[in-house]
């Protein structure tokens, strides 16, 4: 008897390995979505610390416990307003001198 076409089991198991495949695919896109905006956060936490302490030596402010809001570092030219997507004008940058060593830390969540 000559046989036409695939039978149900084949049909099923061949589904099935297809929607494992796009789980697969989806977990991994997921992952790798999730690391870049690991990445876009700690650049962007990187750039604003390091505008804000640019800020405070070229406008002679005390290091002890000055807080810079990002605005003043988008006006005076030391940054983009949005950088990898976040707004600067919505954080502060609290500078310290600790033990002689300059310390600009991003205040609030990204």
């Amino acid at each position: 008897m000559k046989k036409n076409g695939f039978t149900l089991i084949e049909l099923i198991i061949t589904i099935a390995l297809l929607g494992l495949v796009g789980v697969v695919i989806s977990v991994n896109t997921v992952n790798l979505i999730n690391k870049q905006n690991i990445k876009k956060g700690e650049e962007f936490k990187e750039l604003v610390e390091e505008a804000a302490c640019t800020y405070v030596i070229l406008s002679d402010a005390s290091w002890n416990g000055t807080s810079v809001e990002g605005i003043k570092l988008v006006e005076r030219g030391l940054i983009d307003e949005v950088v990898n997507g976040y707004q600067v004008s919505d954080y502060t940058v609290k500078v310290e001198m600790n033990n002689g060593e300059r310390n600009c830390t991003l205040e609030g969540e990204i």
